[in-house]
Order: structure tokens, then C-alpha cells, then sequence
């Protein structure tokens, strides 16, 4: 059975305000991976890091420069370095830059450039990364500006605020009623003290939110919520993707979702996150049931 090597690796897509995204020309030396290819700017994560810790520090090594930046997705790549097959989970941040070209300044790699998608089929790209940047130019660019904070207490009045705005929509469509719309802000205290919450903001606007709790073996996430005039922007996935760092800087092996079988639409959602079905139980007050998903981080399982 062969045996990998397990390395974590971060990297930033940095788009321009044409919709271009910043490339990285790797160094002509046949003792790295891809010589002469072009790649995102990132490195490795170091074993007292944090991602988010990770990829600030490489930006400011490689091109001195610390844009705010959004974590969107994460995932596994293989390859052989010296011989060693090796898995790389890798996290994949996103951020907008003002600058041009000519005003970055480089430390790392023999040239940079922004490309729009289609220079990206003349490109050599390396680690395979060509369809996750036709994937993210095919999808994001809506979403530049969005940040993700994690809530203060001093803020559960605004975590408070999105998710009853958020959950309106189900008032009187649900059996039995959401427990959303009895909430009070001093609920969402005493449950922010279990864990913590996350506020997704567009500018200065908060758009969404979500609660966590910190269970002993995983991230148990609720409440997610994204205001209506600003859904269909992958804001709830970019959420979710927030919660799996969370749970990897806290040491948990999974996050956890709860999801009542009379929203077949939260339902798909979470599946296409990669969230599998654990178990099926029935509401406690009333004739619906709910459905426990789970979706391991750190090398967990599912549970």
C-alpha cells in the first residue's frame, strides 16, 4: 500500500478590477515542482500556523502586499516531490487588488501577470490548478468584497438581526415553526458562549450569518443565514467554508449541520458542500424530521 506524505498549502486569487486574476511565474530550476509554470502566490502552511496565519505571511513575503481576503474553497491535489507521493490539502483564498503590475513588488518567482480566462489555455499552469481558476472566474467575481468576521459578543444584536431577517421567509411554512422566530438576542448570547458566531459583510453591509458550537468532536454549525437580496452569490458557502477553518483551528474533526427534512433545498445545498447524511431523526415538536449531516476536516471521518 503506498504511503503518502500529508502537506497543507495556501493560496490567494487576487483579481484586478477587469475581472484578471494574478499569476505567479515559478522560478526555471528543475528542483521544483512545475519550473516555468505559473501558479497563485502561497507556499506551505508551517506546523504553528494557522491557514489564514499562512497565506497573510506569503502574500507579505512574495509581493509585500495584505489585502483582505475570504477563504473559498479547500481541497486535495496529489503529486511526487523527490521521489515521495504526497497529498496536499490545500486552501484557496480570494481577494481583490487595486494595483497594477508593474507597481508589485516581487520576491519570489521570475514574473507575475494578471490573466483573464481565456489567457489561461495558453498558459502552463501548475499543480493542475488551470480548472479551479476557470472555476473561480466562472463564478466569483461577484462575491469581491466579501469579508467574514467572527462576531463579538457586543454584535449578537446583529447576528441576531440577519438571521431573523433571514428566516422570515419561513414564518408560517413550516411544521412546526421555526424556533428561529422566538429567539431573542439574549438567546443568541447565551449560544454564541458555546462557540462563537460569523458575520459575512459586502462592504459595510452585513448579509449573512451563522452560529457555532463547539461540541468535543466537531464544529456543530446553525443558523446559517444569508439575506434574501443577496443570495445566489455563494455567500452561504463561503460561510460554511469559514466554519471547516474554524473547526481546523480548533481541532475538530468535522462540522456538523442539523437540517429539517422539509427544506429539501438546505438539504441539497449541504450536498453539494460535501456534507453526507449521519442520521434521520424525528422532530422533537412536531411532524417533521431532521437530518443530521456531517463533513470531516483535519482527516476526520464522517460520525
Amino acid at each position: 500500500m503506498t504511503e503518502f506524505v500529508r502537506a497543507r498549502s495556501v493560496g490567494a486569487i487576487l483579481v484586478n478590477s477587469r475581472g484578471q486574476i494574478l499569476l505567479q511565474q515559478r522560478e526555471d530550476k528543475p528542483e521544483l515542482l512545475y519550473p516555468g509554470c505559473w501558479s497563485t502566490f502561497g507556499g506551505a502552511v508551517e506546523p504553528d500556523e494557522t491557514p489564514d496565519e499562512a497565506v497573510r505571511r506569503e502574500l507579505l513575503e512574495e509581493i509585500e502586499l495584505s489585502p483582505t481576503l475570504t477563504l473559498w474553497q479547500t481541497f486535495e491535489h496529489e503529486y511526487v516531490y523527490l521521489g515521495r507521493p504526497t497529498i496536499v490539502e490545500q486552501f484557496m483564498y480570494y481577494g481583490a487588488i487595486a494595483l497594477e503590475a508593474d507597481r508589485i513588488a516581487l520576491h519570489e518567482g521570475q514574473a507575475l501577470g494578471f490573466f483573464s480566462r481565456s489567457d489561461l489555455y495558453a498558459l502552463p499552469v501548475a499543480f493542475g490548478f488551470r480548472p479551479v481558476f476557470e472555476a473561480f472566474l466562472a463564478t466569483r467575481p461577484d462575491q469581491l468584497g466579501l469579508r467574514l468576521t467572527r462576531a463579538a459578543l457586543a454584535d449578537a444584536a446583529l447576528v441576531h438581526h440577519t438571521m431573523r431577517e433571514a428566516f422570515a421567509e419561513h414564518q408560517g411554512a413550516l411544521n412546526p415553526t421555526s424556533g428561529a422566530s422566538r429567539e431573542t438576542v439574549e438567546d443568541v448570547i447565551a449560544a454564541m458562549q458555546q462557540g462563537g458566531a460569523v458575520l459575512a459583510w459586502l462592504g459595510d453591509t452585513p448579509v449573512g450569518s451563522a452560529r457555532y458550537r463547539l461540541d468535543s468532536d466537531a464544529l456543530h454549525v446553525s443558523r446559517v443565514a444569508v439575506l434574501p437580496p443577496f443570495r445566489r452569490r455563494s455567500i452561504g458557502a463561503a460561510i460554511m467554508a469559514y466554519m471547516e477553518t474554524i473547526a481546523r483551528e480548533q481541532r475538530r474533526t468535522a462540522v456538523r449541520v442539523a437540517v429539517r427534512m422539509q427544506l429539501p433545498g438546505n438539504l441539497a445545498f449541504y450536498e453539494r458542500l460535501g456534507y453526507q447524511t449521519v442520521a434521520v431523526a424525528d422532530h422533537p415538536r412536531g411532524p417533521d424530521r431532521i437530518v443530521t449531516m456531517v463533513k470531516p476536516v483535519n482527516g476526520g471521518g464522517a460520525q
